[in-house]
């Protein structure tokens, strides 16, 4: 049962916490759906993607500063950490988003790593590796100028892209899936639905920053 502590005010999504609208909804459309429709019931940010962390993301992920991997992997824990009984009683394994690593794609499992020197920090979280793989590149969803572009690009590409690698990992489990940057929610839809129809009971997703808050 989740029950970790989240913020509830008046100017902040329950469940992506993005700013609300005047009219009180989320501009995230998948907000605005039935967890069946988006995939995924959370997102968990630990901070907003600005200033220094922005930098830092930016530094790791684009231009090959690879130590950033052992720092986010000690901010990782250190969020876990922070409510421990929270997080160890809702997830039973904790995966990082997949990559497709090659032509097209990126030089190295970004993700993977900062899950790998997570484990290294404090081994006793369900982290695992190998659960999720994408087999194929993809337009990039930051490419595209509106979200049924966006959708369309993870309905046609990114969603045949997935696979769950063991399925057996994810029977009756729910699943925390880790990523750097949290936009809208499609990446993940597609990830979730492969899980759920894996056998996964629920997915949620960690980020280390999601994108600032508009409006």
């Amino acid at each position: 049962m989740l029950w970790i502590e989240r913020f509830e005010t008046h100017y902040r999504c329950f469940i992506c916490e993005g700013r609300l609208k005047v009219d009180g909804s989320c501009g995230n459309p998948l907000c605005n759906r039935t967890v069946e429709e988006r995939g995924w019931r959370y997102i968990w940010a630990v901070s907003t993607r600005t200033g220094p962390l922005k930098r830092a993301i930016d530094l790791y992920k684009y231009e090959g500063k690879h130590g950033w991997a052992y720092i986010f992997g000690r901010v990782l824990v250190g969020h876990l950490r922070a409510q421990p009984d929270g997080f160890r009683a809702a997830y039973g394994l904790i995966v990082p988003m997949p990559t497709f690593v090659g032509k097209d794609g990126r030089a190295r499992d970004h993700t993977a790593e900062i899950i790998e020197r997570a484990q290294v920090e404090d081994p006793s979280w369900p982290f695992q590796l190998d659960v999720l793989a994408k087999t194929a590149a993809s337009t990039r969803l930051a490419d595209a100028t509106s979200f049924r572009q966006r959708a369309e690009i993870a309905e046609t590409e990114i969603r045949p892209a997935i696979q769950v690698l063991d399925p057996a990992a994810v029977v009756g489990e729910d699943v925390l899936v880790f990523d750097d940057v949290f936009t809208g929610g499609l990446t993940l839809r597609e990830v979730a639905y492969k899980l759920r129809a894996a056998g996964a009971r629920s997915v949620d997703g960690i980020v280390l920053a999601r994108q600032p808050f508009r409006g």
